[in-house]
């Protein structure tokens, strides 16, 4: 069978209709069916993923605490009680009863569990929605239609209905405000609902909003100028256009990283340095000096005028490094002696995992394990040096260079399908706008690669976490290792309030916590 016959199969799904709904005028056929293909991508990768949280919700179901977990808690309570005297049940030498680590596990875990469920709940229904949603929006040509209000809207608002750019800005904003109306009554009741339920929320409605508007702003003030230099840039290029659009996106990131910390966070919060003459700082910067890490500065967050969760992340660049920690996070280990309770939930916390250069770390603790262990900054240290461990053996480095070289791949394919008519017609467009282009291409060409890219991706960081976790070899600071004991480091874990009960498929398909 000829492959156009065997596209005649697909296109429209065997139906006696036209797909998308909306065309622009003189729009050709498309003899591949690229928007049919896509819709047919998403929706395996969607019933994939659902069939992968339906597992992990059956498995929260679970109200016993796993065997396996038990097991290494216990082991850390015989430690604990042979170090002080007593027994791995709580009872000291002189007769008095403790409550063991295994005791609070056993309290916290229903909690943990329920929280678990809670966020399956939404995440269920809103992955359902944006499935839906994304589905419908290409089968009703919402691409083509917006692209010709932008047109209008470019000729009514700025008499530049023929400029390219000014269109494309007004493409990017419309897509942007729509964007952000029509997922925000998940993002508030992720907030004010979920959040709020679990004694995690401590960000007012107007915060939110304020946080909304800004983040608006900040996107078109860097967005607009980046935008107009990617159209300038694949249009004056040349042949090899992918190449300096290439180095132009690795500026445009470095950049970002370098002002981020220092002009663009700050936006957002407030950062005080951690006092020099304080304990911590001074074990902090023992721990730095003793990996050869460069440490330059150690900064406090207030993270907790929003949220009770608590985190910790390093990031700079060469000699020039500088760690952050949530002031929730110094509040939980007790600094300056100061060893808070906490209000309820705030021992639930969560790991946020790295992205690009700037490494944010899984710095989280909750307010009775410093007290139950009876030590003061040794944990926060503990999880410093684990993280410090990825930086000894270049993961970060691995990581951005790694991301560099996807990017890089995807602008050359891109390059090779700029003039592809088949693509602009399949969805619905008789012309080519470059911005279309590459909306286009990472849509439909680019994703299903880059499904295939992440799965890999998650299997190498799943590698990296457990070569910090093995023992150093003779080329690494042996305090690499040994600064995280295999068993603190897991009881820590299962005091965050996550998934407790990690679905293997799930786990080695999207890599979302340290694994177990």
């Amino acid at each position: 069978m000829a492959p156009k016959d065997a596209w005649a199969a697909i296109r429209a799904f065997g139906l006696d209709l036209s797909f998308p709904t909306y065309k622009q005028q003189g729009t050709g056929t498309a003899e591949v069916p690229y928007l049919e293909l896509i819709v047919l991508f998403s929706f395996i990768v969607f019933i994939w993923e659902f069939y992968l949280d339906l597992r992990q919700y059956g498995a929260l179901q679970r109200k016993d605490v796993p065997e396996a977990l038990t097991a290494r808690i216990g082991e850390l309570d015989q430690a604990a009680a042979a170090k002080a005297g007593g027994d791995a049940k709580g009872k000291g030498k002189d007769g008095s009863t403790t409550t063991t680590l295994l005791d609070r596990l056993t309290s916290k875990f229903d909690a943990a569990r329920k929280y678990s469920i809670d966020k399956a709940h939404l995440g269920f229904v809103e992955s359902v929605f944006s499935q839906a949603e994304a589905t419908a929006m290409l089968m009703l040509g919402s691409m083509p239609w917006f692209w010709d209000l932008s047109v209008d809207l470019a000729g009514k608002w700025f008499g530049k209905a023929e400029d390219e750019y000014i269109v494309s800005l007004v493409f990017l904003g419309i897509n942007m405000v729509i964007e952000n109306v029509v997922h925000l009554p998940f993002s508030l009741w992720a907030v004010f609902v979920v959040e709020q339920r679990h004694g995690f929320n401590k960000q007012s409605l107007k915060d939110f909003f304020l946080d909304k508007v800004k983040a608006i702003i900040l996107s078109a003030l860097l967005g607009g100028p980046m935008t107009i230099a990617v159209l300038y840039v694949i249009k004056a290029g040349g042949p090899n256009f992918f190449l300096y659009l290439y180095l132009l996106v690795l500026a445009f990131q470095l950049v970002l990283l370098t002002i981020y910390p220092t002009i663009i966070a700050p936006i957002f919060n407030k950062y005080e340095p951690l006092p020099e003459d304080s304990e911590l700082k001074s074990q902090i910067d023992a721990l730095a000096s003793r990996v050869k890490f460069p440490l330059t500065k150690v900064f406090v967050v207030d993270g907790s005028r929003r949220s009770a969760h608590s985190n910790a992340y390093f990031y700079g660049f060469f000699k020039n490094k500088r760690i952050v920690l949530f002031d929730t996070l110094l509040t939980q280990v007790g600094f300056d002696g100061e060893r808070e309770g906490g209000r309820e939930g705030e021992e639930k916390n969560e790991h946020i995992g790295a992205h690009g250069y700037i490494y944010i770390s899984h710095s989280s603790l909750p307010p009775f394990l410093p007290s139950f262990l009876q030590v003061q900054h040794s944990e926060l240290l503990s999880i410093l040096a684990h993280e410090l461990g990825h930086w000894a053996h270049s993961h970060t480095f691995q990581m951005f260079f790694v991301s560099q070289v996807h990017l890089f791949l995807a602008f050359f394919l891109f390059s090779s399908s700029l003039e592809n008519a088949d693509l602009f017609s399949s969805f619905g467009f008789a012309k080519r706008p470059t911005i279309i282009a590459l909306f286009l291409f990472f849509q439909a060409i680019w994703s299903p690669v880059d499904k295939a890219l992440s799965f890999a991706f998650t299997l190498w960081t799943r590698k990296n976490e457990f070569q910090v976790r093995a023992p150093s070899p003779p080329s690494h600071p042996p305090s690499l290792s040994s600064s995280l004991p295999s068993s603190f480091g897991f009881a820590l874990f299962l005091f965050l309030l996550r998934d407790l009960r990690p679905g293997g498929r799930r786990e080695r398909t999207s890599f979302a916590q340290h694994p177990l």
